[in-house]
């Protein structure tokens, strides 16, 4: 059930490169799908922060979807940052931020960023 799956990930804290938004996207995909999306999503994007960049191979890993679907995964984009990586499920994003693990709605989740991209 996704409730029990956001309860059990909402204690997770940002360590820096050591665990950041793509680790945790990648641990509760797993916990919600059965999925394991390291390869396609932290191997095709560099772990650290400062080497982040969403790459034509790391695209390709997934389906680009028109908007979002539960579940998938949600990528955002600005200029001059690295990607911000979450999931969609239930109508909110679960993802990491530097302040800890957020269950929020999209736009609340997004705001600052310039580019929303859904992926499954």
């Amino acid at each position: 059930m996704t409730g029990s799956v956001v309860d059990r990930h909402l204690g997770a804290r940002w360590r820096g490169d050591d665990y950041n938004c793509l680790h945790f996207a990648t641990d509760v995909w797993r916990d919600l799908t059965g999925e394991d999306v390291t390869e396609g999503l932290i191997a095709t994007m560099a772990q650290t922060t400062a080497e982040r960049r969403m790459t034509r191979r790391a695209v390709r890993a997934f389906s680009r979807l028109e908007g979002p679907q539960d579940p998938c995964l949600v990528l955002m984009r600005r200029p001059r940052s690295e990607p911000h990586v979450g999931v969609f499920m239930r109508g909110r994003v679960l993802h990491l931020t530097e302040r800890g693990a957020e269950f929020m709605e999209p736009a609340v989740a997004s705001r600052g960023f310039k580019e929303v991209v859904y992926f499954r």
